[in-house]
């Protein structure tokens, strides 16, 4: 059985005496998913409105609220129609077809630059080169988002910096050491004067 994100019209026409024959019922149901599924791509049981179910292949790419029919699989051989909810994920969201995940960096990446590492939902990961002091401006992996007929979204991750909790006394008296030597600007100095 296919499957198409689009509803299909019904097909009346004329018989005899200019008669009208409705289209065939169909049935519908409701299912959910994880974000990753939604990434890769799913076969998924979904249950009709008698109690039975079925298997139903959800496609990668699919949005929060998009409608998967399958043909032939509702009640009596009638198409079923499922709507398709994608729960929230704790590392990733969506903004259209983009991927976005936010990853976190030392303050030693922040300040030298870095190749991060991240992973992906289908369990691959990708490599990304993090700037010197690009910390606020998101790292794109084109292509690496969402399925869509249009173009593939892209990953875009947000590096976020780390800072360490637990230092010793030797580290603590480093870092005052450093804060005396590094330039202390007011990091919000342009804000306040964009904000007025």
């Amino acid at each position: 059985a296919g499957f198409t994100s689009a509803d299909f019209g019904g097909m009346g026409g004329g018989g005899f005496g200019g008669a009208q024959h409705a289209a065939p019922e169909e049935s519908t149901t409701s299912t959910r998913i994880t974000l990753a599924q939604a990434y890769t791509g799913a076969n998924v049981t979904v249950f009709l409105p008698d109690g039975s179910h079925t298997e139903a292949r959800i496609p990668a790419g699919i949005k929060d609220g998009q409608k998967v029919r399958l043909r032939g699989k509702g009640l009596h051989g009638t198409d079923l129609k499922v709507t398709v909810r994608v729960s929230d994920d704790s590392v990733y969201s969506r903004e259209g077809n983009n991927l976005i995940m936010r990853a976190p960096v030392t303050l030693a990446e922040a300040v030298d630059g870095a190749v991060i590492e991240v992973p992906l939902p289908d369990a691959s990961t990708v490599k990304l080169r993090l700037a010197p002091g690009q910390i606020g401006r998101r790292l794109r992996a084109k292509g690496r988002g969402f399925k869509a007929k249009g173009g593939d979204g892209d990953l875009m991750v947000i590096p976020e910096i780390v800072l360490p909790t637990k230092l010793s006394d030797e580290a603590q008296k480093a870092f005052e050491e450093f804060v005396k030597l590094a330039p202390q600007e007011n990091p919000r100095e342009d804000l306040l004067k964009r904000a007025k």
